[in-house]
């Protein structure tokens, strides 16, 4: 299989990927490098592996990846109800563990299936449109900042919820106005998990509404968490101990620091790169990826080259062994997201854009 490469890092491996992955989809946790089929699958992992998958097609065009994309689009398949919601938890025997997923892994569903339906051969296209039309009538229901970010972000590629996106951006942007302080440029009064797809939520409805207020919260709130997330130049993204407060000044969660919050940050400069041109997203972007690979607290690799897998982070003991679905994932797209910045980058210097 053909295989891409940014200058300076490991050439990309989906190894990992499919070491964890098996007919059904791919398995939640690992103990270590070995996949924990205790744990069993989730509607969010099958969903970002469905993401990786595509894209890297888009870029590739490899029969392998679609071979991958099946399986991942298909477990979205299994765990869609009759009523259009999901399920997210599933068992290694294939038993649902619960009666409804949640909000998060519904607007993960929901992005990976409208990029798999923008980009994808039509046998796999279709069946992600059947899926999204039967989603579509439950976003406005939806009330997860994160979630509705990733709706707004699906959107991009599905154009079919246009008033939807109105109605949902317009709530995201109270939720700033109510949370927002001169200090504080952030939709809630802590930062918590996947923060990155908050600015990328609100850039995305930029691009489909061409309504200039969500382009300057977008960056606003992504210069904010820039400015919050680095410390003497290294990437130190918010603790999941605890939740940072600007209420009240508590001190900062160092730990455990995760590769999800390093993937979406990364794609969220990717996306206001897209827009505004400006070479500090760039930097902002391969500074934060560095952070796989030693450029961190510790100064340990969390992206081990041998095994081609990611750790589960970086907790106050050091690295996390494990090196679950999400990690790699999460490795997997920031991968993918700085070498569409820098392929955008080389176009636009060689069409005198910039």
């Amino acid at each position: 299989m053909n295989r891409i490469y940014i200058k300076g890092y490991p050439e990309l491996s989906l190894t990992h990927l499919k070491r964890l992955t098996d007919c059904f989809g791919i398995i939640q946790h690992s103990k270590y490098g070995i996949p924990d089929k205790r744990t069993g699958y989730t509607t969010d992992d099958n969903a970002r592996a469905l993401l990786v998958t595509t894209k890297y097609w888009n870029i590739i065009r490899e029969e392998e990846l679609l071979e991958l994309a099946r399986i991942y689009l298909g477990f979205i398949w299994y765990v869609l109800k009759d009523d259009g919601w999901l399920h997210n938890f599933v068992s290694y025997e294939r038993i649902f563990l619960d009666d409804i997923g949640s909000e998060d892994s519904f607007g993960r569903a929901f992005l990976a299936c409208a990029y798999t339906y923008n980009v994808a051969p039509i046998d796999i296209s279709l069946c992600a449109k059947e899926i999204l039309d039967r989603m579509k009538i439950h976003m406005k229901e939806i009330k997860s900042p994160r979630a509705v970010s990733f709706l707004l972000t699906g959107s991009t590629f599905y154009r079919d919820t246009v008033e939807t996106v109105s109605y949902l951006a317009e709530r995201m942007l109270e939720l700033y106005r109510k949370s927002a302080r001169d200090d504080w440029k952030w939709i809630e009064p802590y930062l918590a998990y996947d923060n990155g797809i908050i600015p990328t939520g609100f850039l995305s409805a930029y691009l489909i509404l061409k309504d200039t207020r969500y382009l300057e919260v977008g960056l606003e709130i992504l210069d904010f968490l820039a400015d919050y997330s680095f410390k003497n130049g290294i990437f130190v993204p918010p603790g999941n101990e605890k939740w940072e407060l600007n209420i009240n000044g508590e001190g900062r969660p160092m730990f455990d620091q995760q590769p999800l919050e390093v993937s979406s940050f990364i794609e969220a400069c990717k996306v206001a790169f897209h827009i505004t041109k400006n070479d500090k997203y760039i930097k902002l972007a391969m500074n934060a990826f560095d952070w796989f690979f030693g450029k961190n607290i510790i100064g340990e690799d969390v992206y081990d080259s041998n095994t081609k897998a990611c750790r589960d982070g970086i907790n106050r003991y050091g690295l996390n062994l494990n090196a679950g679905a999400e990690s790699i994932i999460s490795y997997l797209l920031a991968y993918l997201s700085v070498y569409e910045m820098l392929t955008e980058e080389t176009l636009n210097i060689l069409q005198g854009v910039r």
